[in-house]
């Protein structure tokens, strides 16, 4: 058993009823050195077959340590965030735990109020919005990864090679929720 499974859970927290009732996921504090070499993920922890660099990889959802709290993806056991710009690496981050209750919901009008009332986020605001966990499938350019979601830009950031980008219009976009759209 790896470092990893055994992290203790330091943040918990449900629903909030400020800006939007978006939810709050439960994280734990990890660092690279808790990860095995070839990148594996424990099941415990939400991730999905991504592609990285044109290199399918496990893609797993984190946020940095710095207080802003931004969403990101881990690869090869470090997490990438975009912010302002940039692509920034972090050892030291924290890891979103599984829940029964997650699935990616499809970016679009009818889905938008879901998605701002059930969107899972760790707390980060941009322009008065919460911003979510989101993955993005990108067919012409090879890419299906992680990043942010900034409701306001309609667009999910994300970094690669050292830079940030933001979803072309012929991308898929998803943000991670909790429950289905039916239930708004």
């Amino acid at each position: 058993m790896n470092k990893l499974a055994k992290v203790t859970s330091i943040l918990s927290m449900s629903f909030v009823t400020t800006l939007h009732a978006a939810s709050f996921g439960s994280y734990d504090l990890v660092s690279k050195s808790d990860f095995p070499s070839d990148g594996y993920i424990p099941p415990e922890y939400v991730s999905f077959q991504g592609t990285e660099r044109t290199i399918g990889k496990t893609i797993g959802i984190c946020t940095d340590t710095h207080s802003r709290r931004v969403p990101g993806k881990i690869v090869d056991g470090s997490c990438f965030v975009e912010w302002d710009g940039k692509e920034y690496k972090n050892d030291e981050f924290f890891i979103l735990r599984s829940s029964s209750g997650y699935r990616w919901t499809s970016v679009n009008q009818e889905n938008k109020n879901f998605i701002l009332n059930a969107g899972v986020t760790p707390g980060t605001t941009d322009e008065g919005n919460y911003v979510y966990h989101c993955r993005i499938w990108d067919p012409q350019n090879n890419i299906y990864t992680a990043g942010k979601y900034i409701p306001s830009r309609n667009g999910c950031y994300f970094a690669l090679y050292g830079a940030n980008f933001r979803s072309e219009k012929h991308a898929f976009l998803e943000v991670l929720t909790v429950g289905s759209p039916s239930q708004y």
